[in-house]
């Protein structure tokens, strides 16, 4: 059912089993699988926007500061509206590495206090969710004309291929909303943001419900899930240490520190074999791209930071005389070479010195405002540009090319990161209060009945876009919510 709390004239104080602050990917995948699960529960899915885009005026409630060595918009990388940042996503997707959830602190990753095996069933799941076909990530399942225009790695124990696949992209206010206007056991309150929170001990009582109208509503629940994105989780977990809550999660130091998003680095060109495919082309399956990473034993040797590498065709100004693929004294074959750029998609370090903190302004709707510090680690750059040299010198071992590194400028690189709206790691997932903020299973160190889910939770990042994760955790926390 979908009720618009601007308009409705039922503003009774409500009581439920679960109470979810969010419908994106994260909200909406645990509502609809919590319902189908535990048939008996009462679900409110209580979303702050409408069923279109935002106003003007509801994307100023998302205002801030911004500082830090990258500056970053925090209105444009998030939507108030129903489905989520689903509505601006390009639908691609992997799962996370098995090595993105092991602790690497030469790479500057925490680790995860669960290892993938223990997502693997979620993932599958999340496939279905986001409406893809193929869980195989292997270049070995692509028709033989595209494994022909990939590079064969198969000799080398410092790269590999894999792919991403895309969604439709899935979106879900779209894909789903039917879904939720049947059920007859979730209420979704639209226009119904979190305003006010009432605790008691370990345990959250009540939660006010509100937006730029005059309606009200009090809803009292067992449980809560946030799933508001990686910055809005941050804002009210912070608001709810600013109450004085004592629970250790909340007031972990670690709250709101580590903020990360992915962001990409062009360190070079490479003169390689004609007509390569590391861009999304079609196959039989559905659309995929195909990339080139570092092995798993390659990162543990050296350190580096997880990272894919595309190519396209390299800009006329940037590519390499002819001539120059033709001599043989440079390792070439005489064939057809083309000039690639080379676009990396970088794994960031887990830095403390990126964070969210509340500011003494107040927003329309009493809300206390957010300042973001996105602080990027310099060692990010160096790691890729680090990769992309073994690169280069790998595939002129393998005599199919060279490359052409370009200056590393890092001050200069740091000034012009732009993100890619991956709010990550402000909540994360840790084996104790003193290393994060929820645990294993998501409920916030130190109350019985709060959880996180989304990307905030991630402790390490990979260089997978994180919304199949999401809804992988998402399907996951469903399921222990119904067992708990």
């Amino acid at each position: 059912m979908l009720t618009n709390l601007a308009d409705t004239t039922d503003t009774s104080e409500r009581r439920c089993d679960l109470l979810i602050l969010g419908a994106g990917p994260a909200g909406i995948t645990l509502a609809l699988e919590t319902a189908r699960a535990a048939p008996q529960w009462s679900i409110i899915l209580a979303e702050a926007g409408d069923l279109e885009p935002s106003s003007q005026a509801e994307l100023e409630l998302y205002d801030g500061q911004s500082t830090g060595t990258s500056k970053y918009s925090l209105t444009t990388t998030r939507l108030r509206y129903f489905g989520g940042t689903s509505g601006h996503w390009g639908g691609w997707c992997r799962p996370l590495d098995a090595i993105d959830f092991v602790a690497r602190p030469e790479a500057g990753s925490v680790g995860w206090p669960i290892d993938k095996a223990e997502l693997e069933e979620h993932y599958r799941a999340a496939h279905r969710w986001l409406e893809i076909a193929d869980d195989n990530y292997a270049p070995a399942r692509l028709e033989a004309q595209l494994q022909q225009q990939l590079i064969d790695f198969s000799g080398s124990r410092w790269f590999q291929n894999r792919l991403f696949h895309f969604s439709p992209p899935t979106r879900f206010g779209d894909r789903y909303r039917a879904d939720i206007q049947q059920s007859t056991q979730i209420e979704c309150l639209l226009n119904a943001a979190a305003i006010e929170y009432g605790y008691a001990g370990t345990r959250l009582t009540e939660v006010q419900l509100g937006g730029l109208h005059q309606q009200r509503i009090k809803v009292k629940p067992a449980r809560t899930v946030m799933a508001m994105g990686g910055i809005e989780n941050a804002r009210h977990l912070l608001l709810l240490q600013q109450l004085g809550w004592s629970a250790a999660g909340i007031q972990s130091d670690k709250l709101a520190h580590g903020f990360a998003d992915h962001f990409g680095l062009s360190p070079g060109v490479l003169q390689l074999p004609a007509d390569l495919v590391y861009q999304r082309t079609g196959s039989a399956t559905g659309p995929v791209m195909p990339i080139i990473t570092p092995t798993p034993e390659a990162l543990t040797e050296q350190g580096w930071q997880n990272a894919c590498a595309l190519l396209r065709i390299a800009p006329a100004a940037e590519r390499l005389p002819g001539s120059y693929s033709q001599q043989p004294a440079l390792g070439f074959s005489g064939a057809e070479t083309w000039t690639y750029d080379t676009q990396m998609i970088l794994e960031p370090r887990t830095n403390e010195s990126s964070r969210l903190e509340l500011t003494s302004q107040r927003d329309a709707l009493g809300l206390p405002g957010i300042r973001l510090c996105w602080e990027i680690d310099p060692r990010d750059f160096q790691s890729a540009q680090d990769i992309f040299i073994k690169l280069t010198h790998e595939l002129g071992r393998m005599g199919l090319g060279r490359g052409q590194v370009k200056p590393l400028h890092i001050k200069r690189r740091l000034q012009a990161a732009s993100g890619v709206a991956h709010h990550m790691g402000t909540a994360r997932m840790a084996t104790n209060a003193s290393k994060g903020v929820v645990d294993a299973n998501l409920k916030i160190f130190g109350t019985e009945n709060v959880y996180v889910a989304g990307s905030a939770v991630f402790p390490s990042f990979g260089y997978s876009n994180p919304t199949m994760t999401v809804v992988a955790l998402s399907h996951r926390l469903a399921e222990h919510l119904i067992q708990a």
